[in-house]
């Protein structure tokens, strides 16, 4: 599989911005950081994941719309509203359209990449994180949210999943349902609610 990986890498490397390129690069190495820390062993998947959750990222909102269409996804009235968080369900859909890949597990960390949601299973919890922790990403709580990790990978998403909703809240925009579900099947799994 590492052929298979190497020529993935290849061909998002033509496809992104080399600052995109980058940011997948450091989500994979922190990625790998958190499984290692959380016992996920699953490297090929954690590889897969962290290089190709952004596959669509440049597309803009017009592009995403008109992917939308062309591969029969039906946008909700937040992606409506937001279509820069269409790259995450569409970079999903493009995995075995374009790049030949039909896992399961891969697929779901790359669609609820940006929003979250309910039901995610270690690998998409994991790429959730490191996408929005990764090195580069230095907003002001980041440093803090990473140390959450040293608590397990549920306080980890549930500290990374409310500071994205504060900000969105902060910033007058809309918060996709999803978010909101997975913040609270994290608060539920506490004993919390």
């Amino acid at each position: 599989m590492k052929t298979s990986i190497e020529s993935l890498r290849k061909q998002l490397a033509e496809e992104l911005p080399a600052n995109l390129m980058a940011h997948c690069e450091r989500v994979v190495d922190y990625a790998r950081k958190l499984a290692d820390r959380f016992g996920y062993a699953d490297g090929e998947r954690i590889e897969l994941a962290g290089l190709l959750h952004d596959n669509c990222k440049h597309l803009n909102p017009e592009e995403l719309i008109a992917l939308a269409r062309r591969v029969g996804y039906q946008p909700d009235a937040y992606e409506l509203a937001a279509p820069e968080i269409l790259h995450a369900p569409l970079g999903a859909r493009r995995l075995w359209r374009d790049f030949g890949l039909a896992d399961a597990e891969v697929m779901a960390a790359v669609a609820a990449h940006t929003t979250g949601s309910r039901n995610l299973g270690p690998l998409a919890r994991i790429i959730y994180c490191a996408d929005k922790l990764e090195p580069a990403r230095d907003f002001p709580q980041a440093d803090e949210l990473r140390t959450l990790a040293e608590r397990g990978l549920r306080q980890l998403c549930l500290g990374v999943v409310s500071a994205n909703i504060s900000y969105l809240c902060a910033s007058h925009r809309l918060v996709h349902p999803a978010s909101l579900e997975f913040y609270n099947e994290l608060v539920s799994e506490s004993g919390g609610g």
